[in-house]
């Protein structure tokens, strides 16, 4: 059994808007943290001893990394799905979130999907408009969250939370 201890910076607490995630490649583990009353997500290699913060994700909620464990997608405070490249620290806009958020997940193929209050969504990962996987059916549905890519890259799951409990399930899709 290998444990391991993530110490938080100094003076920090654990952000609940952005749970720790590990890297792909196994190597990384980024999480929320706040600190001097500044939340933003932070970036610790398992083989160093401490976290760095990755400056343009302040206020940042949800994380989702990048297959090849270089880049991180994130929710900006103003409603934006960003990215931050890690080898750099520089984010950029993939696209609006006008419709709130429920979760992210970024595929092998460079797309990410994303969940809100009228259905799941994909997007390049390197920008661009919003197109519809899977629209919410107001009649019976509520919200669409936390997707997550299974390991062919293409397919993925969702949560979908129903009027009735009989209309809540989790679902696997295609892009």
């Amino acid at each position: 059994r290998v444990t391991l201890q993530l110490t938080l910076p100094e003076n920090g607490t654990l952000y609940w808007n952005a749970p720790p995630a590990v890297s792909p490649d196994g190597r990384s583990v980024a999480f929320g943290a706040v600190v001097e009353g500044k939340s933003g997500i932070w970036v610790r290699e398992l083989d160093s001893a401490g976290a760095r913060p990755l400056p343009e994700t302040k206020e940042a909620t949800t994380l989702a990394w990048s297959p090849d464990s270089r880049s991180i997608a994130f929710v900006s405070p103003n409603r934006m799905l960003k990215r931050v490249d890690l080898a750099n620290g520089r984010a950029r806009t993939i696209c609006d979130l006008p419709h709130g958020f429920g979760g992210a997940s970024w595929g092998a193929n460079d797309t990410i999907v994303f969940t809100d209050a009228k259905g799941t969504w994909r997007v390049p990962a390197s920008g661009g408009t919003p197109s519809v996987v899977a629209a919410l059916d107001p009649a019976t549905e509520v919200w669409h969250t936390n997707p997550s890519f299974l390991p062919d890259g293409r397919h993925f799951l969702i949560a979908i939370t129903g009027k009735k409990a009989e209309d809540s399930a989790i679902f696997a899709c295609d892009i």
